[in-house]
């Protein structure tokens, strides 16, 4: 299954049912993107395309359904895979203050923090980084141990840093 969400208001998404394979579902083309505060993802996606959410600068909330075992929502989105494996989605751009990544996570993916309110995102070991993980995110500091591959992103990219001790 897939889903995903473009700048287009283009929602598809693609249920393990036979009945759902193939559908397509189109916002109204007088939503535009700022007006989209809230997604529901359905319990039986499996899938979101990275940076599936890029662009929506009012999503305050990706809610998944009860019965869901591949999502984690909230203000935050994160997915379990196989063989205990996890990425984190997509984080609400309106979330302020300062943020620690659950050390458990192992990725994270395109555009997750895009035009992110937050002060600092705080990370572990080694997490591997997509495509502009923090674009539109000037002020951003990335916290982590010294060496490690939060920190090699922030200084590839630019982005202020904090080398951290546990």
């Amino acid at each position: 299954c897939s889903c995903a969400f473009d700048a287009g208001y283009h929602l598809n998404v693609i249920f393990r049912d036979d009945d759902y394979l193939g559908k397509d579902f189109e916002y109204p083309d007088n939503i535009g993107t700022d007006g989209v505060e809230k997604i529901v993802l359905h319990k039986k996606v499996d899938a979101i395309e990275e940076d599936a959410f890029s662009g929506l600068k009012n999503l305050k909330l990706i809610e998944v359904e009860k019965g869901n075992p591949y999502f984690k929502g909230g203000d935050v989105l994160y997915a379990t895979r196989k063989n205990n494996y996890a990425e984190f989605i997509w984080c609400s751009p309106l979330k302020t203050g300062d943020y620690v990544v659950a050390p458990w996570i192992d990725s994270i993916c395109d555009h997750a923090f895009e035009n992110s309110m937050l002060n600092s995102v705080t990370f572990g070991e080694d997490v591997y980084f997509g495509f502009e993980v923090f674009k539109n995110c000037p002020d951003i500091t990335i916290k982590a141990p010294e060496g490690s591959s939060a920190i090699e992103y922030a200084k590839k990219n630019g982005l202020k840093f904090e080398e951290i001790t546990y």
